[in-house]
Parts: structure tokens; C-alpha cells; sequence
């Protein structure tokens, strides 16, 4: 069973989502900061990582340059959205890219719309 790891400081976002690729069948893992999902990181199995870029603790842009320098195989989709659904999101979802992320979704999204994302990352990784 593939494991993913959701990073989002909103619940509701984080919950909604863990729920949805479990019932697709993943094992999921979730951290509501970037601190905390780096460290989930180090500590198990991870096979791809979801993370929000604003973030009060280490923004999504510190995690990705962090999983890139310490776990370079793991697929990364980002996710951006919000209060910030505006020409600031999308050139920090550009940025995310740049850095490494194989995929942007900006929010609000459809879980179909991520689950297509996982499932092309975790069958064809890059």
C-alpha cells in the first residue's frame, strides 16, 4: 500500500483529503505543519508528499526545498489556495515547480482532480 503524507495547516482541508485517498486506497499520514511533516518524513516510509505552500511554521516552499535536499525520490504535489487564490498564489505555485514539485493544484480543488495527480506521480514516478 503506497504511503502519502498530507501537510496542511487547515483541518478541515487535511481531513477531508486523508479521508478521500483512503477510501482510494492509500495509507495516509498528515501533519499540520511543515516542521512536522519534514520530521513524519525522516521517521517512515513515505512514497509521496502533499503540501499546502502558506503555512504559519515552515511554509510550503521551505518543505519542498527541504524534502529535495533530504529525500530527493519522493514525489511532491503542492497546493495552494485560500486567501492568497490570486496572482500571489499562482507565482509561489510556479515557484513550487521551479523547486522541485512534480505538480501544482491551486485550491479550492476536486479530490478527483488530486487523486488523478497521485495516481499518475505513484504510478509513473519521476
Amino acid at each position: 500500500m503506497k504511503r502519502i503524507l498530507i501537510i496542511d495547516d487547515d483541518q478541515t482541508v487535511r481531513q477531508s483529503t486523508a479521508r478521500f485517498l483512503e477510501r482510494s486506497g492509500y495509507q495516509l499520514y498528515t501533519a499540520a505543519s511543515g516542521s512536522s511533516g519534514l520530521r513524519i518524513c525522516d521517521e517512515h516510509p513515505i512514497d509521496l508528499v502533499i503540501t499546502d505552500i502558506f503555512m504559519p511554521d515552515s511554509d510550503g516552499i521551505e518543505v519542498i526545498m527541504a524534502l529535495r535536499q533530504n529525500h530527493p525520490r519522493i514525489p511532491l504535489i503542492t497546493i495552494s489556495g485560500g486567501p492568497h487564490n490570486n496572482g500571489e498564489s499562482a507565482f509561489f505555485l510556479q515557484t513550487a515547480i521551479d523547486l522541485g514539485a512534480h505538480h501544482a493544484i491551486k485550491k479550492p480543488f476536486s479530490h478527483d482532480e488530486l487523486l488523478v495527480a497521485v495516481s499518475a506521480l505513484l504510478e509513473h514516478p519521476v
